[in-house]
């Protein structure tokens, strides 16, 4: 049976999850029990989770060059996504997403979109272009 190829076209981005009994309010400090961070963005996710269901997986998008970047091209060699159409930008840093989780479960989320608003169309039609043609 031939391995299905499987092309995202999307946004990655980092999550960094606060978790505490409260969330702060304005002007108001406190301290937190836990904290952790790992890869997403809704096309990166799509991109992994095709990947681990067999397919051969390509990402189409834009990363910054900082520690975050670095990360997700890991992450992509390590879950066999080709990051062959993925652009690298020095000029501008991979987004992230800023998560607050109390007791209740409420999460405020701030996102910083870095990369995801600043990838020119041009670029991802381009790739696009590319991948259609290798």
């Amino acid at each position: 049976m031939d391995r299905k190829q499987i092309t995202v076209v999307g946004s990655y981005n980092v999550g960094l999850f606060l978790k505490g009994k409260d969330i702060p309010t304005p002007g108001q400090t406190l301290m937190g029990d836990t904290f952790t961070e790992g890869g997403g963005g809704k096309g990166s996710n799509q991109a992994v989770a095709a990947a681990k269901l067999g397919a051969d997986t390509y990402f189409v998008g834009c990363i910054g060059t900082d520690n975050y970047g670095k990360n997700a091209l890991k992450m992509y060699e390590e879950q066999k996504i080709s990051a062959k159409y993925i652009r690298r930008d020095e000029s501008i840093h991979t987004g992230i997403s800023v998560i607050f989780i109390d007791e209740q479960e409420t999460i405020p989320l701030w996102l910083f979109p870095g990369q995801i608003t600043i990838c020119p169309e041009k670029t991802l039609t381009r790739r696009c272009r590319l991948w259609k043609n290798r």
